[in-house]
């Protein structure tokens, strides 16, 4: 708006003075202001958003919804626009949408991330070679199984960490539309089975089977369990000898528990990373993995490695019959939505292989 100052005789100041800035206004800069108002704040807290959108019943409005809240939340990663809220959130101890926190005064630290613990803890041995451990049959005999229906559905429970996210959201649309699979989902980020101090997966899992008895069970751990491990020896790096015998058991004696009364389990491996100290470490648990469902007849090993490298080796973009298609998120280790779609098909195959009549 021009500011025009008259003197004392009403005429204009002298045309040497400065003239005041130009400014304009007109009906379209408010919309402006408040669409980019908007387009911020839902950057700023696009977990909520995906959250909100995974709640919607299930179907092709739902998987939409999800694909978009999906793109914006990786949007918000990449550029760092969700860190301020994070921080925030991490201060006050509030509850993350996973149903984990995020943080509080007074609570065990989180586990150190996949990518730090690489860096700042190399294992004690020698690395272990990356190539993938295969799917192995089970030794003993696998226990017949009754013919789901849509009256009588399959119920399936399934659970891990941050790995689980993506994978666990394909699963559950896929599962839905057999119209005789359903299943639930929980996951928590930064878990695992050596930080018990921190999130307790089998007294959490134990629970879950005495709520809500499912017949199946789909579990993913392992991202977060490459860190050292306390014991009451003392503090153990990853990869010792009794490092790995100690997480060994540990497996062992979770795949026992979920087996208990003929309940049929699916255990996902971890995939190839691009990170190579960090994917190196994820196939010395892949083969843990591996060799303890191999000697259980209730317990499937569902191998992702080989599902998600290409001639053995890392690849963000996978061929899964339409061309070149990205398959992981941009830290080499989470998955995109067709990584997961991808993995979920693998994990619905092996269902299959167990349930008959859970066909679409």
């Amino acid at each position: 708006m021009n500011l025009i100052n008259p003197d004392s005789d009403g005429d204009t100041r002298s045309t040497a003075d400065p003239a005041p800035a130009q400014t304009t206004t007109g009906p379209w800069r408010p919309i402006v202001v408040a669409m980019l108002t908007l387009t911020l704040a839902t950057l700023l807290n696009t977990d909520a958003l995906l959250e909100t959108a995974e709640r919607q019943p299930v179907g092709p409005r739902r998987d939409a919804l999800v694909d978009v809240a999906s793109v914006l939340d990786e949007i918000a990663d990449r550029a760092y626009l969700d860190r301020p809220r994070r921080l925030v959130e991490t201060a006050i101890g509030k509850e993350s949408p996973d149903g984990g926190t995020t943080g509080s005064p007074g609570t065990a630290p989180a586990p150190t991330s996949p990518l730090t613990t690489v860096l700042l803890e190399p294992p004690t041995t020698t690395a272990p070679t990356t190539t993938a451990p295969t799917t192995t049959v089970p030794t003993t005999t696998a226990p017949t199984r009754r013919t789901p229906t849509s009256d009588d559905p399959l119920q399936v429970s399934i659970r891990g960490d941050s790995m689980m996210q993506v994978v666990g959201q394909s699963l559950v649309n896929l599962a839905h539309s057999t119209g005789v699979i359903e299943s639930d989902l929980d996951f928590r980020v930064s878990t695992g089975l050596t930080r018990p101090d921190y999130f307790d997966w089998p007294g959490e899992l134990s629970r879950i089977l005495a709520e809500e008895a499912p017949e199946a069970m789909v579990v993913m751990f392992g991202a977060n369990d490459a860190q050292g491990m306390a014991l009451e020896s003392g503090s153990e790096p990853f990869g010792s000898p009794t490092w790995l015998a100690e997480y060994r058991r540990r497996v062992g004696a979770l795949m026992v528990q979920l087996t208990a009364g003929g309940r049929s389990i699916y255990w996902v491996g971890q995939p190839i990373m691009r990170p190579e100290g960090f994917s190196a470490r994820m196939a010395t648990l892949n083969e843990i993995y591996a060799s303890e469902a191999a000697s259980r007849a209730d317990v499937t090993y569902v191998d992702t490695w080989t599902l998600l490298s290409v001639d053995g080796a890392y690849s963000a973009y996978i061929d899964d019959g339409g061309g070149p298609t990205l398959m992981r998120q941009s830290d080499g280790i989470h998955l995109s939505r067709a990584g997961g779609d991808r993995v979920a098909r693998a994990i619905l195959t092996a269902i299959h292989a167990d349930w008959p009549g859970d066909q679409p």
